[in-house]
C-alpha cells in the first residue's frame, strides 16, 4: 500500500510497476480546497496508457458498476480496476472543478497471487465429507486436493464435499478451485463444480464476484477459471459446499480472506 500527498495546481502522473496482470485499487479523499476560486474541490484520478496495459473500466468495488474516477468528497472513495497486461500504469491526477489538497492509496492484487508469501503444501481431503456434519476443517490459505464423487460398495457416490473455514472478522473471502481433470472412469461431460456456502443467510453478504473486476459471476467453476469472491459480513465458521455439476471432478481448492479495512 502507498500513500501519497499532493496539492492540486497543475497534473501529477505517478508510476507503478506490475509483474502480473490483476486488480487496481484506488482510495482517495479530498482534503480541502486549495486557494480563493469558487467551486467544489475535487480531483480525477485515471491511467495514462490504458491501452498499453489493457486497462478497464472504473468500477465500484462493492457493486462492481462502473463509476466516475472523480473524487471530491471528503470521505475515502474507492475505486478499482482491471489491469490485463503487466508493465508501467501511469495513473494521472488532474485538478477536476477547482484546486485541492488530497490524499491517495494504491493497493495492486495480482491474479493468481492472492498473497506474496509461499502457500504451504497441499493437504489431501479427509473422506467421507459428504455430509455437512462431516465437513472437512480447512485453515485459510491451506491448499487441499480432492474430488467430487467417491468409489462407494455401490460403485461412485458421494457427489457433493464440505469444508469447514474459520473467519476471524468479516471482510471478502475469495475461493481459488482448479479442476484438475475428470473423476470416474464412467462419467462422462465436462469436469466441473458448484460452489454454495450453506450458511449464507447468517455469514455472507451479496453474490459471488470476480475478485480482479467486482462484476457478478456464476457458481460453477470449470477448466481455467481463477477465482471467485464473496463478502462475509460475520465472524464464525464458513461451511462450503462443493457438488458434482456435469461431472465428477478432480480440483484443488484454496480459500484466502482479507479484513474489510483493506476494501472498504
Amino acid at each position: 500500500m502507498e500513500t501519497s500527498y499532493g496539492l492540486m495546481g497543475d497534473i501529477d502522473i505517478f508510476c507503478l510497476t506490475v509483474k502480473y496482470p490483476g486488480k487496481l485499487t484506488i482510495y482517495a479523499t479530498v482534503e480541502k480546497k486549495f486557494g480563493s476560486s469558487s467551486g467544489n474541490p475535487s480531483i480525477k484520478i485515471d491511467i495514462l496508457n490504458p491501452d498499453v496495459v489493457k486497462a478497464g473500466e472504473w468500477k465500484d468495488p462493492v457493486t462492481g458498476k462502473k463509476a466516475s474516477p472523480v473524487y471530491n468528497s471528503d470521505k475515502t472513495i474507492k475505486r478499482i480496476i482491471a489491469i490485463r497486461k503487466p508493465g508501467k500504469i501511469y495513473l494521472k491526477v488532474d485538478r477536476y472543478e477547482v484546486d485541492a489538497y488530497y490524499t491517495f492509496k494504491v493497493f495492486y492484487e495480482d491474479m493468481g497471487k492472492p498473497e506474496s508469501k509461499p502457500l504451504p503444501s497441499a493437504i489431501q481431503e479427509i473422506e467421507p465429507n459428504d455430509r455437512i456434519n462431516q465437513a472437512m476443517s480447512l485453515p485459510l490459505r491451506q491448499p487441499v486436493t480432492g474430488h467430487t464423487g467417491n468409489m462407494g460398495k455401490y460403485g461412485l457416490e458421494g457427489n457433493s464435499d464440505y469444508y469447514a473455514v474459520e473467519i476471524p472478522y468479516p471482510g471478502k473471502v475469495t475461493v481459488f478451485l482448479t479442476i484438475e481433470g475428470i473423476y470416474g472412469q464412467e462419467e462422462k461431460g465436462e469436469p466441473s463444480i458448484k460452489i454454495s456456502i450453506v450458511n449464507e443467510k447468517e455469514m455472507v453478504s451479496g453474490s459471488w464476484k470476480d475478485p480482479y473486476t467486482g462484476e457478478d459471476v456464476s457458481s460453477i467453476f470449470y477448466k481455467g477459471n481463477k477465482g471467485k469472491s464473496i463478502f462475509v459480513k460475520s465472524s464464525g465458521k464458513l461451511f462450503l459446499r462443493l457438488d458434482r455439476y456435469e461431472a465428477n471432478a478432480k480440483y484443488t481448492l484454496i480459500v484466502i480472506f482479507y479484513e474489510f479495512n483493506e476494501y472498504q
